[in-house]
């Protein structure tokens, strides 16, 4: 991402406005008003932008839902593999039986992966109760450093900003495509094959 850019006259140092409500390298207080009024759409650019480099960085994100075994578990085992090009690989897991599929999102999908996960604050997760038997979720990313996993309650995560979006679209993606993707795909998805065994 570009460290140093003109904006409207100034020269701003996008590293430390990420973090300021004002323009840092201003002086005049007029001007630093006129520039404090367009922070928000300054900072979402910055972001997207940020979000975009970091997609590039990923080996894979998976999530992961649910269990195979679980007796009160209604779809089994979830697993949607997603790598920085925008390829998936689906699975799911029910009492032995397996079905698969693979395919792609489209780069807009992938870059709003990338906003959600820096909106989450990923890996962290806000602290929460986790009671006995509850259903988990699983957001792991691999990249040249390592691998990290954020996991939480499946309930909560829906109140966690970041988190939540996420929530949303692969839930919807695994039920698509665990339901044989019948009807139209969810908007950014493209299937490519699907196997059962």
């Amino acid at each position: 991402m570009q460290e140093r850019i003109d904006f409207h006259g100034f020269d701003v140092d996008t590293r430390r406005y990420l973090h300021s409500e004002t323009c840092p390298q201003a002086h005049d207080e007029r001007r630093v008003h006129q520039v404090s009024q367009r922070s928000i759409c300054l900072r979402m650019e910055i972001r997207t932008e940020t979000g975009r480099n970091l997609m590039l960085t990923w080996t894979t994100l998976t999530f992961t839902a649910g269990a195979e075994w679980a007796p009160g578990s209604s779809f089994g085992l979830d697993t949607f593999r997603l790598d920085g090009a925008g390829r998936f690989h689906y699975e799911n897991r029910t009492r032995g039986e397996t079905k698969s599929a693979a395919g792609n999102i489209t780069p807009v999908l992938l870059n709003d992966i990338g906003w959600h996960l820096e909106q989450a604050g990923f890996p962290g997760v806000p602290a929460h109760d986790i009671p006995p038997g509850a259903s988990l979720v699983e957001f792991t990313l691999d990249d040249v450093s390592g691998s990290r996993t954020a996991r939480m309650d499946y309930f909560a995560a829906r109140n966690f900003p970041g988190y939540r979006e996420l929530l949303v679209r692969f839930d919807r993606w695994t039920a698509w495509l665990r339901d044989g993707a019948n009807g139209a795909s969810p908007p950014g998805l493209i299937r490519k094959q699907e196997a059962l065994s």
